[in-house]
């Protein structure tokens, strides 16, 4: 894990993120202590049980977030896949629980971290933002139900076939044809 720099004043992804629309004030709340760090593939960004002080947002790679499984020694599932501009671990730190999961890179990643404090300043004093981040979580939670339903009552090449087209919509497909992210056989499998 390294430094690096950024901005969330001027982020390119900015408009594609949920601090689309803040003001240059909000965003300078969220700038005044944020930290940009570099992951190497296969770092781990934080592990289920630690408890969450700041909010990770995906600028660029690719992040795998599992659980493991209490019954199988080193068994993991895959409950979560994620993209540049997404957040990971924010339904942790926004419940005050401790990390429920574990997030870990899938290939070089440069996230931003934000200060809880400071989230929870522009949430306060931002109305509109708070709203953006329910119904956000609201999507994410159905999202995640539907994923559920397919994993539990699909049979294997139909949950294959979903997991292929998640992984399709999530990173894109190259003009070959090609799916955007290399996993090995037991993440495909997780």
């Amino acid at each position: 894990m390294t430094n690096c720099s950024n901005n969330c004043v001027t982020c390119i992804f900015k408009s594609l993120s949920l601090f689309d629309g803040l003001l240059k004030s909000d965003l300078d709340i969220l700038e005044s202590n944020r930290k940009s760090l570099i992951f190497d593939k296969g770092e781990i960004i934080y592990k289920e049980g630690m408890k969450p002080h700041e909010l990770f947002c995906l600028n660029a790679g690719k992040v795998k977030i599992v659980k493991s499984c209490s019954n199988k020694k080193d068994k993991q599932v895959i409950v979560d896949l994620k993209k540049p501009v997404d957040f990971i671990g924010f339904n942790d730190l926004l419940s005050d629980s401790a990390y429920q999961d574990t997030a870990i890179t899938i290939e070089k990643s440069n996230l931003c971290v934000i200060e809880k404090k400071d989230l929870f300043k522009v949430i306060h004093r931002n109305k509109d933002f708070a709203k953006k981040i329910i119904c956000n979580q609201a999507n994410e939670i159905q999202k995640r139900n539907n994923r559920l339903v397919t994993l539990t009552l699909k049979n294997m090449e139909s949950r294959l076939c979903n997991t292929l087209l998640l992984l399709a919509d999530i990173y894109g497909v190259s003009n070959n044809g090609t799916i955007k992210v290399t996993l090995n056989r037991s993440d495909l499998a997780n």
